[in-house]
């Protein structure tokens, strides 16, 4: 039993072309009948019916056997139409590229009856019942208005519906299949309800238990028609020869029956038989009935009488629900291969929905590739220990407070292990035979080996002075550029590198640790020794040098005469090298011009360093320098005192100021001078003492990296403001990524807009799609699938048809992209076009996100209507 209570809808609500199209409308329908609603084109009939049978939302509630709810809660009322409710449209509303079986098939589906022998039973019956089931295998495009209606009401019962509505059943039918259709409907109301819409009274009145009078969304009347007893059905189809006039001839060779409705024409007929085969020829016009839509029957003709329905009966009883039910894997292959099908589709228009999601997957790639070279950092030819720290600044001047704040880290104890990366001019070589070598340049850094930053993944550390380890990436490269010949970490070790700075040699390799980036790990002692050398190729250039310390250290006048005591500051000596001569004038940088009296050679100066001695004094405090390593310094002579023997000892450079026997505090410590020391390198102002390592760099000029780690139970570092600790590659990939922010504006906004086409680009094509199959949508939707399912066959779509369109045509870019990047990239020798395979394969993925969030976008909106909506929206 159905009630509806105070049901109100109203169309342009609150507009000055306001309808209110069912006007509190309450009823109470039986379990059994057929009801018939009668009214005008316009009247709310088929509105109410919609609402009553879920297709359609108003205010008030509806009771379905005992189910209260409210008719706007489309959840609820769809899920009760669905497996009891069964739709009769006016206009089918068959699924007409599928078989008459399928449609009937796919219906039992919906209400969960998968099970194929169950199905076979329910369709074989309802079939027969109307009539259907010699066409069981045709589309259902392939018939006829007829046809298609009783096939509509063969897919209502066939999931054994306790309600049949239906919607001008009749209404595009001639008289004979509107009575076919009347009589299945009016034995089918004998155990179940049904609700049926139209404009024909005597139809009505002739078939209906009941019938109700709608006008201006209001029930006017509900009354029992009047008891006729028959109704005519006399269809233009249909000759009931009974009722003609008839004339017979026959001979031995003819026989022959005339029939006619009218005063008999004269026949002449000319009959050819040949070959078993007969040709007519007449005088008057002729069809053969065979190969016309005409009946002829042997019977007069006679009215339907309500006697007729009672021998006939619609019984369902022996339905069940199957015994099998749809596993997840079997369903996920039927709706790939659906969808594999629904793609395969030769049309024009889905060959350009199939080039413009091709088209997608090229644009994406453009944009993925654009991404890729604003983001991706190029590493290969970074030069850094991965595992070091590092003090470093955004501002380039302040490396002078870096200086300090690693002097005084190191005088607290709070670091370790100081070095700073060296340039080192070196290739490595194979002897092929006597007279070839294959050689690949390497040109690295090396810094001080030690052994707890790194993992040796292949030989020894560097225990001998001229041994060498490189990280993994720089024996990488060696591999590559040298082919066959050193083609593993095996053959590497021992070989030798050659180098030529200031002086030349070999290094051996022998291991290899497990750094990401490219560097070279050298023994201590080799280390300070290429570091001195260093120093000295950076520490050249003018300045004046002290002659109250050069006097006692020592110097040979060659040409002019000494300095003395009544010589002003405008005078001064010039070593031989610089090619002046007494009486000549030079200028000094920041100190002015001076006349030279005299050449000089000295221990401390070669001859191409440019060095004038003069008596204005340039020192320097040694507050603002820390300590140097005493053994492994060659570039100075001692010419006061004698060498440090202690830890606490050290020697002052003669520009300090410092003397015999002075003490200095640097950081916690109490250093004692014992010593003088002179030297020809400028930055020779500062202190030694005896070190075990390399404690500094404060030589190299300004900028310069310096490497070191934290001791034990020191956390972090107090630094001032604009410094700040970090890992030293962290420092070089950030200055990378700074550099390419200059590319945000053309490669970020390529991306960026190529990927907000993409977006319409994916919405529209799918609300073109949608729109296209916005006839098979209504109809699911209208026969009670639940919103699941629709969502389940597009998103299956929407996955193949990326898979064989979009990511197609995205990896076909890539490709073409990845060739030609790596042939310009291996012709200029860096990494011009960035790659990134991973990106690469996240654009994959994300491809497949965008391709269904919007391309689910207009489904999901087409959704939230109601199927009333849908059908009438879209003109299904």
């Amino acid at each position: 039993m159905i009630k509806v209570n105070n049901l109100n809808k109203y169309y342009n609500k609150g507009k000055s072309n306001e309808i209110h199209v069912i006007n509190n409308t309450s009823l109470t329908l039986p379990d059994t009948g057929l009801i018939s609603f009668l009214g005008q084109s316009g009247s709310g009939k088929t509105t109410l019916l919609n609402v009553i049978g879920g297709l359609d939302r108003a205010s008030g509630t509806i009771e379905y056997d005992g189910l209260v709810v409210e008719s706007s809660n489309m959840k609820k009322i769809d899920a009760y139409r669905r497996e009891e409710i069964g739709y009769v449209f006016q206009n089918y509303n068959l699924l007409l590229e599928e078989s008459v079986y399928e449609n009937l098939a796919i219906a039992l589906e919906m209400v969960n009856i998968y099970d194929k022998a169950e199905q076979a039973k329910r369709i074989e019956y309802v079939l027969k019942k109307v009539g259907m089931y010699k066409y069981r295998k045709k589309k259902a495009s392939a018939l006829s208005g007829g046809q298609q209606q009783r096939v509509s009401i063969a897919r209502a019962l066939v999931k054994r519906s306790k309600i049949i509505i239906a919607d001008e059943p009749t209404g595009n039918l001639d008289h004979e299949n509107t009575i076919n259709i009347m009589n299945i409907l009016k034995n089918i109301s004998k155990n179940n309800l049904v609700l049926m819409v139209t404009h024909n009274e005597e139809i009505a009145s002739f078939y209906s238990d009941y019938i109700y009078l709608i006008k201006d969304g209001t029930v006017e009347d509900g009354f029992i028609p009047d008891s006729n007893s028959t109704i005519a059905n006399k269809g233009g189809n249909t000759i009931y020869l009974k009722d003609l006039a008839k004339e017979e001839i026959n001979t031995e060779l003819l026989s022959l029956d005339y029939y006619t409705d009218s005063k008999p024409k004269r026949l002449e007929l000319r009959v050819i038989e040949r070959n078993g085969t007969f040709y007519i020829e007449g005088n008057q016009n002729i069809k053969l009935l065979s190969e016309s839509n005409i009946r002829a029957l042997d019977q007069h003709y006679e009215k339907i009488s309500k006697e007729d329905f009672k021998n006939d009966s619609f019984d369902t009883s022996f339905f069940s629900t199957g015994s099998k039910k749809r596993s997840i894997f079997k369903s996920f292959i039927e709706n790939i291969k659906i969808s594999y099908q629904n793609i395969r589709a030769k049309t024009r228009k889905t060959k350009v929905l199939y080039a413009s999601f091709v088209i997608i997957g090229i644009l994406f790639a453009i944009s993925i590739i654009s991404f890729s070279n604003f983001t991706v950092i190029d590493d290969n030819n970074i030069s850094v220990d991965d595992k070091s720290l590092t003090i470093h600044s955004d501002e380039y001047y302040n490396y002078k407070l870096i200086d300090e704040a690693i002097g005084e880290a190191y005088s607290t104890n709070k670091i370790n292990n100081i070095s700073t990366p060296l340039y080192l001019n070196s290739y490595i070589a194979k002897r092929i035979n006597i007279n070839e070598e294959r050689t690949a340049s390497l040109n690295m850094l090396v810094v001080n080996y030690n052994d707890g930053r790194h993992k040796l993944i292949k030989g020894t550390a560097p225990i001998n002075k001229d041994d060498i380890v490189i990280s993994k990436r720089l024996a990488d490269r060696i591999i590559n550029g040298m082919g066959k010949y050193i083609s593993s970490y095996d053959d590497l070790i021992g070989s030798k590198i050659t180098y030529s700075q200031a002086v030349t040699g070999s290094l051996t390799i022998t291991g290899i640790n497990d750094n990401k980036y490219e560097l070279g790990y050298l023994n201590d002692k080799k280390y300070i020794e290429l570091l001195s050398y260093e120093n000295s190729s950076y520490a050249s250039g003018s300045h004046i040098r002290n002659y109250e310390v050069e006097s006692k250290a020592g110097y040979k006048i060659v040409e002019g005469r000494d300095l003395n005591s009544s010589d002003g500051d405008d005078v001064c000596l010039i070593n031989k090298g610089r090619g002046k001569r007494p009486g000549d004038t030079i200028s000094i940088y920041d100190k002015g011009k001076f006349t030279v009296v005299g050449v000089y050679e000295s221990d401390y100066a070669s001859n191409s360093e440019d060095e004038p001695i003069s008596k204005i004094m340039d020192t320097t405090t040694t507050a603002e320098h820390p300590i140097y390593p005493m053994e492994y310094m060659d570039s100075y002579k001692l010419i006061m005192g004698n060498m440090p023997k202690a830890n606490n000892e050290l020697l002052a450079s003669a520009y300090s100021g410092y003397r015999l026997g002075d003490i200095v505090k640097i950081g916690e410590g109490n250093y004692k001078v014992v010593g003088i020391y002179n030297s020809t390198l400028e930055n020779m102002y500062g202190l030694i003492a005896k070190r075990d390592l390399v404690t500094y760099s404060l030589y190299l000029k300004g900028g310069s990296t310096i490497y070191f780690d934290l001791n034990e139970g020191v956390s972090s570092l107090e630094l001032k403001e604009d410094l700040y600790l970090d890992n030293a590659s962290n420092i070089i990939l950030r200055g990378l990524r700074e550099d390419q922010m200059e590319a945000l504006i053309i490669y970020g906004s390529l991306a960026g807009l190529l990927i907000l086409i993409i977006v319409i680009f994916i919405y529209f094509i799918m609300r073109s799609r949608m729109i296209s199959d916005i006839y098979t949508i209504g109809v699911y939707r209208s026969l009670g699938a639940r919103k699941g399912r629709i969502y389940t066959r597009y998103i299956f779509d929407i996955l193949i048809l990326t898979t064989l369109t979009t990511v197609v045509g995205y990896l076909l870019t890539l490709l073409g992209y990845f060739t030609i990047a790596s042939g310009i990239n291996s012709i200029v020798g860096v990494m011009g076009l960035k790659m990134s395979l991973g990106l690469s394969l996240i654009g994959v993925l994300i491809l497949y996100l965008f391709n269904l969030a919007f391309g689910m976008l207009p489904i999901a909106l087409l959704m939230r209507e109601r199927p009333s909506e849908i059908l009438s929206k879209y003109d299904i």
